[in-house]
């Protein structure tokens, strides 16, 4: 059976490898869930998260889980008798509950438990640091306490499954922050547009429309209008742009006691304050535009007041197509915009509004001219750390960090030249005390009285890529856990290596990484004097393999404290976080120090082993995403250390164990018995230490036949085996079939009773031996040998592994009988719904399949085709006579007479009662009365002779037919069918006058 710790390890490093390469996290999650309910198919594993926005739970994966269930469970509001999941998320510690019935924990969750018949849960809550992420859960429908092995089981998937809800969290952040960020830039762009044109505005007219369109256009708001109220307190637009269809008709008042005075226009107007994120779908005051906005598109709004002169003017409404999309940022520009307009009418009364635009903008604004700062609003000092008499007159080549960053503004300044705009991101500048921020740029050239002029403006982007590098670091950190799970996950690696080459990889690994200096591993000496370096790597390098530190804390008071960060570390048993200026004296060779230093104890079992200690450039590998890894990293060392004793030991039998579970698949995908046995037997002698496969069963004289057998002497056994000779019984083949046992022979050559075949079993390399039965349909039918050149192979563990191929071989078998027996009972079900059960003729039903063949048949070899329809004369007093089951004997007898005087490609049904169709085919259009005249006269042989129904009793019945003939009379098997009906019955009427049996359907309507 596999090991435990191997599946773990397995699924980690799959899920984590996956993750790094972009895989989806719910599909990863959705796989570790289907994984574990493999370990435990009596359980339904799940994943909720609560990275949905709000406080309850949501449903992340439950592959196996019914929808409907999914759907009830999702959107969960975490409490103490919210279930097991709900009480994980709320009290941050496992909810195991065995018993839901009577469980106070599942309170709330009683109805739905009972529904689905859910009898345990156990739950798990899924922790990053110290943010709540979600829960990991295996529920079932038997009520039942975990084990160790399930708790571990929980704790694992647990810690799998946070990898899988933070990557997703960070991914959300990232998209929201995009977003976010991409609006603020439109909304700031807008905003730097509508200042443009507020400054060049020179009437309301001028002013209001264009700002409008300029905000749909530039801020990719739905709709963006004005409006006041009139005399009669109803708003009239002054401006608008978008989706202005809405305003047509519109009815919105700012009397409070109308409901249209109740929306957030109104509530703008009478409280002179902004309303944001209001949805038309949840607010009721918004009820009456409801409809209208549902048409538009319009699924947010925002509101806010337009001053003039310091009294309300106009009320700005702004609607978005997305809800709730207004966050702070936007609030901010949106109230800035309201602003810039009640600014940009003030400057039309007063000429006023520059200034103050300017010294309120969301981000910096310079005005620059020959590269020295003419002017700047308080946002960019305060950016840079100047005041603003400091900012004016200074060089831009004061702002950037190196003379490389300032000869990029060259090429900046020579691309606004030409196109007059220019953009750059992630500009790297300089704070007043040193510090660097990182900007994006936006600049604008022009040109007036005073010469030509440029206006900069700046967005403090430092945090953003601060988050950019931290991913970045944190990729780097997943891509050498991903390589390091990878190579200990490796069998054929880790059956070779030792713990110095692990170390050495680890090493290696952990230097490539730009962020570390150097990666190195040591123990303590024997007796002390220093630490051994086990393995190294990195820039720097050390004086000898051994350090000059100690393996014992020393005694003097005086030097408690000042041991090397790898000494304590081995002392304390802890890990060790230090950030300073390690002097190069004491890691180095002279070359650089490090900033940060790291040592780690790594144990194998329970017992420290080794030191892992690491430096790094910065203090970046020491924030908790970095702890976080140098955990993992460590447990990855341990678990990687613990398999190289587990393979040492096990290696040959689990990579026995790998191969027999692969090659027994094999018989779950043969189609026929032989290429199922055949395939075992050349499947199970690849990559597996036996050297021959064979299966035998015994014929009807008790001799055992060869099935199938590959490998070395598998066809050459020597000797006739025999399950009845009693000198057989001895015999491995013989004893597993008559004790319906398996049979193991560890030493052939070590048994005396088998020395007749010790050449035979030499000359093969014959050592060891396993038979055992493979039952069919519940019983013995055969039994299957595995020869091993190797002694002893046979251990409980490879015994187990051989009787499951025989289980699964007659699994195998039993599919492929089910299979055919399927097959016989379909073909016969066929058979019977187009067969008269008495007669066995064709029925009624098989007549309508046939008919349109034979006339297509016809039709394209212009052949003529005669249909007819028979009835038995005085069959009625043979029944009245003689009885029912008689008259079914003649009936059977007359079909069997009437089939054998037809051609093979006539046709002959019975429609029921005495009553039967005959479709004659392939007659020749030139000779076709006379064919038909020689066949009907052949077919009335059939009631020329007596029926006997009794004892020296024979009874006679007449035949009466009618026919049609195709395409005399019709062209399709209705019409032929009526008219040779219709004409039956006009010769059975006749039939004491009549000169023969049956007679054709006349076309003039005669017969």
């Amino acid at each position: 059976m596999a090991n435990p710790a191997d599946t773990f390890l397995d699924l980690s490093t799959s899920v984590l490898r996956d993750l790094v390469a972009g895989q989806s996290p719910k599909d990863l999650a959705a796989r570790i869930c289907l994984r574990i309910e493999q370990m435990r198919p009596e359980k339904i594993a799940s994943v909720m998260w609560s990275g949905g926005g709000d406080e309850r739970l949501h449903v992340f994966a439950a592959p196996s889980a019914p929808q409907e269930l999914i759907d009830q469970l999702d959107g969960l509001m975490p409490g103490e008798h919210s279930g097991s999941c709900g009480n994980a998320a709320h009290s941050g510690v496992p909810a195991l509950v065995s018993d839901i019935e009577n469980d106070v924990r599942w309170g709330d969750l009683r109805t739905l438990a009972q529904q689905w018949h859910l009898r345990s849960c156990w739950s798990f809550p899924v922790f990053h640091g110290d943010r709540l992420l979600g829960t990991f859960a295996l529920s079932g429908m038997v009520s039942d306490v975990p084990t160790d092995d399930d708790i571990q089981l929980l704790q694992f998937a647990a810690t799998l499954v946070s990898a899988l809800l933070h990557h997703e969290y960070q991914a959300r952040e990232r998209q929201r922050l995009a977003e976010q960020k991409n609006r603020l830039i439109d909304f700031n762009h807008m905003l730097a547009k509508v200042n443009q044109k507020i400054v060049s505005a020179e009437s309301e007219q001028e002013l209001l429309q264009p700002l409008c369109d300029l905000a749909v256009r530039y801020a990719h708001l739905k709709l963006v209008l004005l409006a006041r109220p009139d005399e009669t307190l109803r708003f009239r637009i002054l401006a608008a742009s978008g989706a202005t269809g809405y305003t047509d008709g519109l009815f919105i008042s700012a009397d409070p006691d109308l409901p249209e005075g109740q929306g957030t226009m109104g509530r703008t107007w009478r409280s002179e304050q902004a309303y944001f994120n209001t949805s038309f779908e949840h607010s009721e005051f918004l009820q009456p535009w409801q409809a209208r906005a549902r048409q538009f598109g319009l699924k947010a709004t925002a509101t806010l007041p337009v001053l003039r002169g310091g009294k309300m003017f106009a009320v700005l409404a702004v609607y978005h197509a997305e809800p709730d999309v207004f966050d702070r940022p936007l609030q901010d520009v949106l109230r800035e915009l309201a602003l810039s307009i009640s600014r940009g009418l003030d400057r039309l009364d007063a000429r006023k509004l520059q200034n103050a635009l300017f010294n309120n903008a969301l981000v910096g604004v310079f005005l620059v001219q020959g590269r020295v700062i003419k002017s700047c609003n308080p946002q960019a000092a305060r950016m840079f750390g100047y005041s603003l008499d400091d900012m004016v007159g200074m060089p831009v080549r004061d702002f950037f960090v190196s003379d490389i960053e300032y000869a990029r503004l060259d090429q900046v300044f020579s691309k606004m030249t030409k196109s007059h705009t220019v953009q750059r991101q992630s500009v790297v500048c300089k704070r007043r005390d040193g510090r660097a921020v990182i900007c994006d740029v936006s600049g604008r050239m022009f040109t007036d009285n005073e010469g030509v002029h440029s206006v900069w403006t700046v967005l403090d982007a430092t945090e953003r890529e601060a988050q950019a590098q931290r991913l970045h670091r944190i990729a780097g950190f997943r891509e050498m856990m991903a390589e390091l799970n990878q190579f200990s996950a490796d069998p054929a690696t880790m059956q070779h290596i030792s713990d110095h080459d692990l170390y050495e990889f680890v090493c290696r690994v952990l230097s490539q990484n730009k962020a570390l200096k150097l990666a190195w591993i040591g123990s303590p000496q024997p007796g002390g004097g220093g630490f051994t370096v086990l393995a190294t790597s990195g820039e720097l390098n050390w004086h000898s393999d051994c350090l000059p530190i100690q393996g014992e804390r020393p005694l003097a008071s005086s030097q408690l404290g000042k041991e090397h960060p790898a000494q304590r570390c081995w002392l304390e048993n802890q890990t060790l976080f230090l950030s300073y200026e390690l002097p190069p004296t004491d890691c180095s060779g002279g070359g650089p120090a490090a900033r940060s230093i790291v040592s780690l104890p790594i144990h194998i079992g329970s017992a420290l082993s080794a030191v892992l200690t690491i430096c790094g450039h910065s203090e970046d590998i020491l924030d908790q995403d970095a702890i976080s890894f140098f955990d993992n990293l460590v447990l990855s060392i341990e678990r990687g250390l613990q398999i190289i004793r587990q393979r040492n030991q096990f290696m040959r039998l689990q990579g026995l164990y790998r191969a027999l579970m692969q090659q027994a698949d094999v018989v779950l995908r043969a189609q026929t018995v032989p290429d199922m046995l055949v395939g075992t037997c050349e499947k199970l002698v690849q990559e597996t230490p036996f050297n021959a496969i064979y299966l035998r069963k015994p014929n009807a004289d008790g001799v055992m036949d060869v099935l199938a057998s590959t490998g070395s002497g598998a066809e050459e056994l020597p000797g006739v085996i025999s399950v009845v000779a009693e000198s057989a019984r001895d015999q491995l083949i013989v004893r597993a079939w008559l004790t319906q046992k398996t049979a193991i022979e560890n030493d052939l050559l070590g048994n005396a009773g088998l020395a007749e075949y010790h050449p035979f079993l030499r000359a093969h390399r014959w050592h060891s031996a396993l038979v055992t039965p493979v039952r069919r349909g519940g019983e013995m039918w055969a039994v299957i040998g595995f020869v091993c050149e190797e002694h002893d192979i046979f251990d409980p563990q490879t015994v187990e592994l051989c009787e499951r191929v025989a289980e699964l071989l007659g699994r195998g078998l039993d599919e492929l009988d089910n299979k055919q027996r399927l097959v016989t009972l379909q073909s016969e079900e066929a058979y019977r719904a187009r067969h008269d059960r008495l007669t066995d003729l064709p029925n009624r039903f098989a007549l309508e399949q046939y008919l349109p063949q034979a006339l297509a048949r016809a039709r394209n070899d212009d052949r003529v085709l005669a249909l007819g329809m028979m009835d038995l004369d005085d069959f009625k007093p043979v029944n009245d006579q003689f009885g029912h089951e008689v008259g079914d004997h003649l009936l059977r007898e007359l079909a069997q007479r009437l089939r054998s005087r037809l051609r093979a490609q006539d046709y002959l049904v019975r429609l029921g009662g005495d009553e039967f169709v005959v479709v004659i085919g392939d007659i020749d259009p030139d000779h076709a009365i006379a064919h038909l005249q020689l066949a009907l006269s052949r077919l009335h042989e059939a009631v020329e002779q007596g029926f006997e129904v009794a004892s020296n009793r024979l009874a006679t019945v007449g035949l009466s037919g009618g026919f049609a003939l195709y395409p005399r009379d019709g062209e399709d098997g209705d019409t032929l069918l009526r008219k040779a009906d219709a004409t039956m019955y006009q010769s059975k009427t006749r039939k004491s006058t009549r000169e023969q049996w049956w007679q054709l359907f006349d076309q003039e309507g005669s017969v």
